[in-house]
């Protein structure tokens, strides 16, 4: 039951869909009742009815049927579960044994079979063969998109549930090309033997040519079939009772529908069939309190001693929406609960609101935070937010409204009003569509909307690329190896998500896969074509550079073997004439990168990862169009001999392409700082500093690389636990270079002082002030004598890209006010850093404020 909690009424608003035993399978064709008294086995028997979940054998009510001994029937004929389809409302006749159930005969039956009469496109209803039916949030349209896409004359199949009106809630609707007959299902009424005559709902039938199969008299359900002439009379060829009747005791009975007729809760019916609930009947998203009429439900039940159908367990489905109105001020966040007692639905919220770009919608699984956010919405183009998520997390979810401070459009501060409507959806699993390699299918999904297929996986590698020829504001493309259905979105071999502008790939390696499965999931209409492309990488050889352009967006793949361990791998990229970007991975899946680039830019990348076994490499290269570039790879010696050297040293070094040099330094006292830099640079190097562990290509504590012949320089503070240095140098195309150590020394300052100083080398002055957190901010005056002087502040730490409090860049002088801070750590003090041109000059004026 969905609950609904922040400072107003719950509204529960329920749609308005039950089901009759007309509604769905029922007898065969030579028998008048359904009596499964008898069933060989040593099981209990067992007879359910509802529409399909999944499949994987039949997934019914929540519960897996084994069907690999049943017999069906598909509106009247022999049939395979091939011939079955999600949603579709069939009765299963079985056995149940040990928490195991098994499928003898399932007999399915189209509600509708014919032509559309008349289209209500803002009711969300149609007509069909005298019937009316009416689409919802459930139902499942194959072949087209809603109710204003049907026209005059098409051919429909329906099957659902019928209210207590007899309309039809359709569960699922699909466009058929032809069909040999008519067929409509439903409650005989106005019963005229003398005229061969009766009606369903507003279909005249008139049966004087029909083969009866069973008694006919008013309020029995039946299936029909024949065809219309020319007047509207439906001439029936065949006529056959549709009822289900239960003669054992021990007979378990499972039903989904709609209470059609309800007195109290002891004397209800459902499809027709009575029921009532007593004592020891066990509620499961509402009470006793909650039966009533055309409420929907899932009832477990069996025969008592006076042949009455008793319910022991009956569970609530609730799938209309529950919407409130509430006012929002600016700044403002508002959190609302859900609690979802089933894991195999959706959820859905829908936000609309007076203006543009003010609000923003979340479904969450923490109450107190936005830290597990699992859709958070995009802007719609009719002021709306749309969320929307398969529930595989959470029994207890949250919907939280946030009103931006720094919304675009705000024009006052006096808030806004809002509708917030949110419903939990059964996800329907479709047997997926088969696609063929190198191929692509487009279509249209609609909020909360799925398409599901399968690729042959083949020897190769496989790139699936989802574009869109508008913009789509959410969605979510998944894709599993040899499973189906997917029972996780989080469990995939790739994944992307989020605003589709332009394409989104997944590159998947085949391992020994057999078959790919493709989901495709929207948050809001989605109009996409999804390409399947089977690629052979391109081969790279060692040292030799390969010539490569962006032709499209999904870039480049090349394949870089190596026969032997214990190597470095590394691959460079060069010469560019726009952006492109660069990542390396043993697993051709984009998702899982072991080495990657810094950042899109024109000038030279690298990635480098050692290479423990002899494995296969793939470096991808991605960016603009037309981006021209040069890529090679190399193996070099995994373990380059280990030199000591000293904290203040100076080492002169010469290194091939693709060689590295590895350097191990004691760390200096707690607290002072290490310099490392990289001098006399004669061509392209990668330089890292690490503490307490070589070649750490992921975590460099330090690290500055280029291709571009330059000096590098890396400073450190000697922690606690750190007690060596290690530095990794690697050429790229191969040059010499002089490494040199050495401790920072530090002036010691107080905290209102005026200092005069000069830059005496590229390194510039470092000082160091205690920190006093009794003084609310200080004030840290730079003016400069001569030259170009920088300053950068930081508390607690070097000053860096990272933690730098205050700067002033490439300026005759400046003033830095930085607020204090209380901090009981290991290095409560301010760290300043003045540098610049060689010689200049400056005064620096440190006061509290």
């Amino acid at each position: 039951m969905i609950d609904v909690k922040k400072q107003f009424s719950k509204f529960a608003v329920i749609t308005a869909i039950s089901m009759q035993i007309i509604s769905c399978g029922g007898s065969e064709n030579d028998e008048p009742k359904n009596e499964v008294a008898g069933i060989s086995g040593s099981g209990s028997p067992v007879t359910t009815l509802g529409p399909i979940d999944s499949f994987g054998s039949i997934i019914i009510n929540d519960t897996k049927y084994e069907t690999d001994n049943a017999e069906f029937t598909i509106d009247g004929q022999i049939g395979t579960q091939d011939d079955l389809r999600v949603g579709q409302v069939v009765v299963i006749n079985g056995e149940s044994e040990s928490n195991q159930r098994e499928a003898k005969k399932v007999r399915y039956f189209s509600n509708v079979i014919g032509p559309v009469e008349s289209v209500d496109a803002i009711n969300s209803r149609f007509t069909s063969l005298g019937q009316t039916i009416i689409v919802d949030e459930i139902s499942i349209l194959d072949g087209f998109n809603n109710v204003s896409a049907l026209v005059n004359k098409q051919l429909v199949k329906i099957s659902g549930f019928s209210n207590s009106e007899q309309d039809i809630i359709a569960t699922r609707i699909d466009l058929i090309d032809n069909t040999s007959q008519y067929q409509v299902v439903g409650l005989i009424k106005q019963l005229n033997a003398n005229n061969t005559s009766f009606k369903i709902n507003n279909l005249h039938v008139n049966y004087a040519s029909a083969t009866i199969n069973g008694s006919l008299d008013n309020a029995v359900p039946v299936v029909i079939t024949g065809e219309r002439n020319n007047t509207g009379v439906f001439i029936a060829t065949n006529i056959k009772s549709n009822k289900i009747e239960l003669h054992n005791k021990n007979e378990i009975f499972d039903i989904e529908g709609l209470i059609n007729s309800f007195t109290n809760n002891t004397d209800f019916t459902i499809n027709g069939i009575a029921l009532s609930a007593n004592s020891n009947t066990e509620y499961e998203g509402g009470t006793a309190n909650d039966l009533g009429l055309n409420a929907r439900v899932q009832i477990t039940s069996g025969l008592n001693e006076n042949n009455t159908l008793v319910a022991t367990h009956i569970k609530f489905i609730h799938t209309g929406p529950v919407i409130v109105s509430h006012h929002i001020s600016k700044g403002e966040t508002l959190t609302y609960e859900i609690s979802a007692t089933d894991l195999d639905i959706g959820l859905w919220a829908s936000l609309q609101y007076e203006s543009t770009n003010l609000l923003e919608l979340y479904l969450h699984t923490n109450k107190d935070t936005l830290a597990n956010v699992e859709c958070h919405a995009w802007i719609g183009s009719d002021n709306s937010r749309y969320c929307y998520t398969n529930n595989d997390k959470s029994q207890v979810w949250y919907i939280t409204v946030k009103y931006l401070d720094n919304a675009a459009n705000s024009v006052s501060n006096e808030g806004i009003n809002f509708q917030l409507s949110s419903y939990l959806r059964r996800l329907p699993i479709e047997e997926p569509s088969t696609l063929n390699n190198n191929s692509s299918t487009s279509d249209t999904l609609f909020p909360g909307d799925r398409r599901a297929y399968r690729v042959a996986a083949g020897d190769l590698d496989s790139i699936f690329t989802l574009s869109a020829n508008a913009s789509a504001n959410g969605f979510y493309l998944y894709i599993k190896a040899d499973q189906y259905p997917i029972t996780s979105r989080f469990d995939r071999e790739c994944h992307v998500k989020g605003n589709l502008v332009g394409q989104k790939v997944c590159r998947i390696e085949n391992r020994g896969v057999t078959n790919w499965y493709i989901i495709i999931e929207a948050s809001e209409e989605l109009q996409f074509t999804l390409d399947i492309e089977h690629i052979t990488p391109t081969l790279l050889s060692a040292n030799t550079p390969v010539q490569g352009t962006i032709n499209d967006k999904k870039g480049n793949i090349y394949q870089f073997n190596t026969t032997v361990s214990n190597k470095t791998i590394s691959a460079f990229i060069d010469n560019m004439s726009a952006d492109v970007n660069l990542f390396m991975t043993d697993k051709i899946n984009s998702g899982s990168r072991t080495c990657a680039s810094r950042q899109v830019s024109t000038h030279a990348e690298q990635c480098t990862k050692e290479n423990d076994t002899a494995k296969t490499w793939y470096i991808y290269t991605t960016g603009l169009l037309n981006a021209n570039y040069t890529i090679q790879a190399f193996a070099q010696d995994q373990a380059p001999t280990l030199q000591n050297i000293g904290t203040a040293d100076s080492i002169s070094n010469t290194l091939n392409a693709g060689e590295q040099a590895v350097y191990k330094m004691p760390a200096n006292t707690i607290g002072t700082l290490s310099t490392f830099t990289l001098d006399n640079v004669s061509s392209g190097f990668d330089f890292k500093v690490n503490a307490n562990q070589a070649n750490a290509i992921y975590k460099a504590d330090c690290e500055s690389r280029t291709l571009d012949p330059s000096d590098r320089i890396c400073r450190l503070f000697n922690q606690a636990n750190t007690s060596e240095w290690y530095i990794t140098v690697q050429s790229i195309y191969g040059g010499s270079y002089t490494l040199n150590t050495y401790p920072e020394p530090f002036t010691q300052i107080s905290e209102d002082t005026l200092i005069t100083g000069t830059i005496t080398s590229a390194n510039g002055n470092l000082y160091k002030m205690l920190a006093n957190a009794s003084v609310e901010k200080f004030l840290f005056d730079l003016n400069t004598l001569s030259g170009n002087v920088d300053i950068d502040i930081a508390l607690h730490h070097m000053p860096d890209d990272r933690g730098t409090s205050c700067q002033t860049q490439h300026t005759p002088g400046g003033v830095c006010v930085v607020n204090s801070q209380s901090y009981d750590g290991t290095y409560p003090d301010w760290y300043l850093l003045v540098h610049g041109d060689l010689n200049a000059t400056y005064e620096l004026t440190v006061k509290p404020q």
